[in-house]
């Protein structure tokens, strides 16, 4: 096992055999130097446990016998810790009968009464999985069939592969060791499992250890021997991945609490290279952690490179400052605000000014919003003053005039109270965009239509428009049916109820609709940031300043069109998965099918041009990247969308003092 040192500022380790020289494996070098050297022939093999605590409540005596300070009648020195149970059980099932097993387990090797000692070491557990000679995670005892859920779910792993790319995510296709006739890996076929062996399956996904914040880092640092225990029985990590990866594409399945239990653990199959840091942290928002720091330092060996080595963890702070801290540091790194989908004003746990992202509180709706690409390829302007206000510059787009019910807070059946926000009015002397429902279709499912996403597997919009017509989903008339119950309706508009679920329907004075937070008022202001790719809403405050409510989506405000003003006739805008699970916006001139880089509402580039660069991990969600021509200084937003330029264009640009 592995303690700190008496100097408190190195690792050390106890080998078993006292015979074996120490200079083999105990080095006085860097941490780094240990970490090189451990890669060597003299490897030290040990295995790193990944476990969830449990209650504090129940707890057992570990014996520890600390061959470092042996007296000299050489008689082991002892000493005892509390272990809680979970702990206890998982080392029951891991000895071995007949030679000693080495482990990594934090709650052994790292003092978790001692911040000092907490803030050094959480650092370096990323290194600690990485170089385990095997993970193990273990999952409890056995129970509630769990044997024949793994047996199960390694029958499955096995006659699949999961194939995955920089941008098109995930593809399965037949294992080499299936049957030629197996059809396990369609995403129509039926698995043939019994309802018993989908309860054990569903119990062994609802165990709380794939709740923890901290086996998402685990699981994805661990190598390729990694595997997870349920009492005796186990399974290889990588195929219980293939399994779930499986599992989760079905079209379907014996109960929607499996899907959601599914849907959980798939997120530890998702390569996390690449990927920003929202996407990551979307990860472990509905996890758990005994601190709440964890949500930030739990995930930091995952994190973008650059980002992770400008937090430092720090257990000694305040929750509130270790939040507002890393969200700083990665607006000042990304220059975008890419983490306000987390700065909803309901489910808070702290106060905190509401531009500070609570990673530890409930976010209110499932779905985020989809990304409108409202601000283009700009880039964040602002300054932070105290007491903690956020100034961004930006521009006010549109101001909240009406809100609808919601699914939250109306007795309508959900197709119905689809259908009576149809009837929202807009105010006198003001006309509605679009008669023929597309304002509507378009804001209810946040524009996620194959139109706009190409690549994607999505309904287009005319197909959506259709079926709504066939229900009567934007006739403007309830119909008091229970229609929401009929499986049909589900299959057609079950994504539609899931992205309006959490969020309000609202219509402005410049005949916008949209869906906001819950909580959103008449009066509430919207506005467009540069640097922010979603629309926010705004509540005015009587000494001029505002506070965030939420971001929004928002009809009329995608594209830019609040800084740049409506594409050209034929003109529109489409969206391609890029590298990390990042987007590529470009646009396509309907009328000729060009598909161009370049916004046909800009001029043309003076003094810049525009360059190839393979985005990186560090570099932000939206991102364009151009070159000085003379200086040769290259920027990841367009020039053209500089301050400057757009108040040349006439924007009405202002910053907005966010408490």
């Amino acid at each position: 096992m592995f303690r700190m040192s008496g100097s408190g500022n190195r690792w050390q380790r106890s080998h078993p055999d006292e015979n074996v020289e120490r200079w083999r494996y105990e080095s006085d070098e860097s941490d780094h130097e240990v970490i090189k050297s451990s890669t060597s022939g003299d490897r030290i093999n040990y295995e790193a446990l990944s476990y969830t605590w449990g209650s504090e409540q129940h707890q057992q005596w570990l014996l520890i016998e600390d061959a470092n300070e042996m007296p000299d009648d050489n008689t082991s020195k002892q000493r005892k810790i509390l272990i809680r149970n979970n702990l206890a059980t998982a080392m029951q099932h891991l000895r071995l009968p007949d030679r000693p097993k080495r482990l990594w387990i934090d709650a052994i090797c790292i003092n978790q009464q001692d911040n000092t000692e907490k803030d050094h070491q959480v650092r370096r557990i990323g290194t600690i999985f990485k170089h385990a000679a095997r993970v193990i995670g273990f999952l409890g005892p056995e129970d509630h069939n769990s044997g024949r859920a793994f047996e199960s779910l390694r029958q499955l792993g096995d006659r699949v592969e999961i194939l995955t790319s920089k941008t098109r995510g995930w593809t399965r296709v037949l294992s080499p060791e299936a049957a030629e006739n197996s059809k396990w890996h369609l995403r129509e076929s039926d698995l043939g499992f019994d309802d018993a062996t989908w309860g054990a399956i569903l119990e062994l996904l609802s165990r709380d250890y794939f709740t923890r914040v901290w086996i998402v880092q685990e699981c994805h640092l661990a190598n390729a021997r990694a595997l997870l225990q349920c009492g005796n029985d186990i399974i290889s990590l990588s195929l219980f991945r293939r399994a779930v990866k499986c599992l989760q594409g079905k079209q379907w399945l014996p109960s929607e609490r499996l899907r959601e239990r599914i849907h959980l653990v798939e997120e530890l199959t998702r390569p996390s290279s690449g990927r920003p840091l929202r996407a990551i942290l979307d990860i472990t928002r509905n996890r758990k952690c005994s601190d709440p720091r964890d949500k930030v330092f739990g995930v930091l060996e995952l994190v973008p490179p650059r980002f992770a080595n400008m937090i430092m963890p720090n257990y000694h702070a305040p929750v509130a400052q270790v939040y507002q801290d890393t969200f700083l540091a990665h607006l000042r790194h990304v220059h975008r605000f890419e983490l306000f989908d987390r700065c909803y004003r309901t489910g808070r746990t702290m106060e905190m000014p509401s531009w500070v992202p609570d990673f530890n509180g409930r976010v209110p709706v499932k779905e985020r919003c989809a990304s409108q690409f409202a601000s283009g390829h700009s880039q964040a302007h602002f300054n932070h003053t105290e007491p903690n206000i956020l100034n961004i510059l930006g521009v006010l787009a549109a101001t909240v005039t009406e809100v609808r019910p919601s699914f939250e807070n109306s007795s309508l059946s959900p197709a119905d109270l689809l259908s009576s926000w149809r009837t929202a009015r807009v105010q006198p002397g003001k006309t509605a965009i679009d008669e023929s429902g597309i304002d509507q279709a378009i804001t209810l499912r946040m524009n996620l239509f194959k139109d706009r996403y190409p690549k994607l597997q999505m309904t287009t919009l005319q197909k959506w428009l259709s079926d709504a017509s066939s229900f009567g989903v934007l006739d403007g008339v309830p119909t008091g049916s229970a229609v929401e119950t009929n499986t049909e309706f589900q299959r057609y508009f079950g994504r539609t109820i899931q992205l309006c679920a959490g969020r309000a329907y609202i219509h402005t004075r410049e005949a916008l609709p949209g869906l906001a937070p819950l909580d959103t008022r008449t009066g509430d202001v919207i506005v467009v940031l540069l640097g922010c790719t979603n629309p926010l809403i705004l509540r005015p405050g009587s000494s001029g300043q505002y506070t965030l409510i939420g971001e929004c989506f928002m009809y009329g405000l995608s594209d830019a069109n609040a800084l740049l003003g409506p594409l050209p006739d034929s003109w529109t805008v489409q969206a391609f998965p890029g590298f990390g699970r990042r987007l590529d916006f470009r646009f396509l001139n309907q009328a000729t099918d060009e598909l161009v880089l370049d916004d046909p509402r800009l001029p043309t580039l003076c003094g810049w041009e525009r360059i190839y660069h393979e985005p990186e991990a560090d570099d932000p969600e939206i991102y364009a990247f151009f070159r000085n021509i003379v200086s040769s200084s290259g920027i990841n937003s367009d020039p053209r969308m500089a301050p400057a330029a757009l108040m040349d264009r006439g924007v009405n640009l202002r910053y907005f003092a966010i408490s």
